[in-house]
C-alpha cells in the first residue's frame, strides 16, 4: 500500500512538473468563441436545461453534429465557480489528466498483474506530447471527461458485483455524453471476451448484453435531440474518401510513435494520401491485429492494442470530421492503448534485462516529458501558438492565416499583411486571406491591391456579397461612379437574397451612399486633347 502511495504521489508529480508552466497561461484559440464569448450562455438561468435538451447548445451559433452535455456542463460549473479566470480552468485540466494517468496506473497494475508495470503505463500516458493539446487548450476538456469515464467504467468491471456493475454503465453513459470516441468500449469489452487468455478479464454475457444497451439508449437519446443517431457521410468520391482515412489514420499513428513537428492546425498535406503512407498504415494496423489477435501476446499487449486499433476508428474519418480531420487531442483516449502496449514491451525486456528496461524506460519518459513541457508552454498565449503552428510547418496557410489576425488585432497591420500574404502563397484559394488583404491595403490607401483581392474572393466565392460592398467602396474612393454604382446595387441586391443581421448597417450605409451616387450630376464628358 505504501508503494502504491508513493507511486501515485510520483505521477502527480510528474503530471504537474510537465503542465505546471501552462497554469499561468490564458484562454488561446477557440477558448475565446466557444468559452469566453459564451459567458453569457453560462451566467444565464435555464441554461443547464438548454444543454441538455439540443446540440452543443451555448458553444456554437449553429446545430451541430454533436451531442456532449457532460462537457457543457463542466464547462458551465466552471464558469459559475471561477468565472472567466483561465488559472482554474487550466488547473481543472491538469488535474483532470492527473486522475486519468492514475486510474491508468490501477488499471494497469491489475492487467498486467504487476504495478510495476501499470506504473509505466501510466508514466508514459501522463508525459506523452500527444496528450499536451487535450490537456492546455481548456475547450478539449471533452477528451479528458471522456478517457476518465472509460477508465473508471474499466476498473469498476474488475470488482464484479452489481453494483460495480451499475457504477460502470454510469460511468460509460458519462463518457459517451462527454464525447464520442466512449463509444468503442462495448466493441472493447466484447473483443476481450473473445481473445482473453484469463477468465478475470473476459466480461460475463449479461455484463456486455447491457454495456450494449447503453450503447443503444444513447444513439436514441442523439436521435431524439439531433434528430439522427450518428453523423451520416457525405456522398463524395470514395477515392478521395478513401485517401483521408489512410492520411489520418497514418498521421494519427506518427504522432503517437514519433511526437515531432506537432501543430495545433495540421495543413491537407498532413492527410494527403501516398503510398508510402498506405504501406504504413497496413504495416501499422496489422502490427496492431496480431497484437490484439495473435496466441503468443500476453493479455495486456492484447487488450492495449484491441483498445488502440479501436480508438482509431472514430478519428480516422470514415465519416469526416467537422472540425479538423486530424488533431493530437484526438488521441488521447486511444493513447491510453498505446500506453499499455509500450509497458508490455517494457515488461517483456524486464523479465529478461531488469536493468536495461528500468534505463530505457527512463530515458523514454524523460525524452517525451521534456518535449511535453517544451509544448505546454506553446498554449499559453495565442502569439506563441500560432507562431508554433508556423515554424513547426511554414507551408500551413491555417497557421499563417490565424498569424496575420492575431497581428491585425494588435496594430501591427505591415506584420499582418505578411502573413496573410504567406497563406495566399500556402493556398491561393485561401478566401479569409484575401478578404483579410484587402481590407488591409483599404485602409492604408492601397486600392490597386485591395482591389485585385476582393476580385479575388469575389471569383472564389461568388455567393459572398460583401465582396460586391468592399469592390464598391474601392471604386467609390478611387473615383469611379458608375462602377461604384452598379456594384452597390448587386451588393444591396445579393443581400436581399440572404442578409445577416449583423450587416444591418452596412446596407443602410450602402443605400445612403447608392442614394448619393445617382442624385449626383453625371460627369461632364472628358475632352479629346487636341
Amino acid at each position: 500500500m505504501r508503494t502504491r502511495t508513493l507511486s501515485s504521489l510520483v505521477l502527480v508529480g510528474v503530471v504537474l512538473a510537465v503542465y505546471g508552466a501552462s497554469l499561468g497561461g490564458g484562454f488561446v484559440w477557440d477558448d475565446a468563441e466557444l468559452i469566453v464569448a459564451k459567458a453569457p450562455f453560462f451566467a444565464a438561468k435555464g441554461s443547464a436545461g438548454a444543454v441538455l435538451s439540443s446540440s452543443d447548445t451555448g458553444l456554437y451559433h449553429d446545430a451541430t453534429p454533436y451531442y456532449r452535455p457532460v462537457t457543457t456542463l463542466s464547462f458551465l460549473a466552471s464558469y459559475r465557480l471561477f468565472g472567466l479566470a483561465p488559472f482554474w480552468w487550466r488547473l481543472a485540466s491538469v488535474l483532470l489528466h492527473a486522475g486519468c494517468v492514475l486510474l491508468l496506473f490501477r488499471l494497469g497494475a491489475w492487467l498486467f498483474v504487476d504495478e510495476r508495470a501499470g506504473f509505466v503505463a501510466a508514466l508514459l500516458f501522463a508525459v506523452h506530447p500527444a496528450a499536451v493539446e487535450a490537456v492546455a487548450f481548456v475547450t478539449a476538456r471533452n477528451n479528458l471527461l471522456c478517457a476518465g469515464g472509460l477508465l473508471g467504467a474499466l476498473l469498476a468491471l474488475r470488482l464484479r458485483g452489481a453494483i460495480a456493475v451499475a457504477g460502470g454503465l454510469l460511468l460509460f453513459a458519462l463518457a459517451l455524453l462527454s464525447k464520442e470516441p466512449a463509444v468503442v468500449l462495448p466493441p472493447f469489452l466484447l473483443g476481450l471476451a473473445l481473445v482473453a487468455h484469463e477468465p478475470r478479464l473476459r466480461p460475463r454475457p449479461l455484463v456486455l448484453v447491457l454495456f450494449f444497451c447503453v450503447l443503444a439508449s444513447y444513439f436514441g437519446l442523439r436521435a431524439l435531440v439531433l434528430g439522427t443517431a450518428a453523423p451520416v457521410a457525405a456522398a463524395g468520391d470514395p477515392a478521395v474518401r478513401g485517401g483521408l482515412i489512410v492520411g489520418s489514420i497514418y498521421e494519427s499513428l506518427r504522432i503517437l510513435v514519433l511526437p515531432l513537428h506537432l501543430n495545433a492546425s495540421y495543413a491537407s498535406a498532413a492527410v494527403a494520401f501516398s503510398v508510402p503512407k498506405l504501406l504504413a498504415v497496413l504495416a501499422g494496423l496489422a502490427a496492431l491485429g496480431w497484437g490484439a489477435l495473435s496466441r503468443c501476446c500476453p493479455d495486456p499487449l492484447r487488450a492495449g492494442s484491441l483498445w488502440l486499433l479501436l480508438g482509431l476508428l472514430p478519428i480516422a474519418n470514415v465519416v469526416p470530421i467537422p472540425s479538423a480531420p486530424v488533431a493530437e487531442r484526438y488521441l488521447y483516449v486511444p493513447a491510453l492503448g498505446f500506453a499499455v502496449v509500450l509497458a508490455a514491451g517494457w515488461a517483456a525486456l524486464a523479465s529478461r534485462r531488469a536493468r536495461l528496461a528500468t534505463i530505457a524506460v527512463l530515458l523514454l519518459a524523460a525524452a517525451l516529458g521534456v518535449r511535453a513541457a517544451v509544448r505546454t508552454t506553446v498554449w499559453t498565449d495565442d502569439r506563441r501558438l500560432y507562431e508554433s503552428m508556423v515554424a513547426s510547418d511554414p507551408a500551413n496557410a491555417s497557421a499563417h492565416y490565424n498569424l496575420g489576425n492575431l497581428r491585425a488585432d494588435t496594430g501591427d497591420i505591415e506584420g499582418a499583411i505578411a502573413a496573410w500574404r504567406a497563406a495566399v502563397a500556402a493556398q491561393p484559394r485561401h478566401v479569409g486571406a484575401h478578404n483579410n488583404l484587402g481590407n488591409a491595403y483599404a485602409m492604408t490607401g492601397r486600392y490597386a491591391l485591395a482591389r485585385a483581392h476582393y476580385q479575388a474572393v469575389r471569383e472564389l466565392d461568388p455567393g459572398e456579397a460583401m465582396a460586391l460592398y468592399n469592390l464598391a467602396r474601392i471604386a467609390d474612393l478611387e473615383g469611379r461612379p458608375d462602377e461604384a454604382t452598379a456594384l452597390y446595387r448587386g451588393y444591396l441586391t445579393a443581400e436581399r437574397r440572404g442578409a445577416d443581421p449583423q450587416r444591418a448597417a452596412l446596407l443602410t450605409r450602402a443605400r445612403d451612399r447608392l442614394a448619393a451616387l445617382e442624385a449626383a450630376p453625371p460627369a461632364p464628358p472628358a475632352t479629346r486633347p487636341r
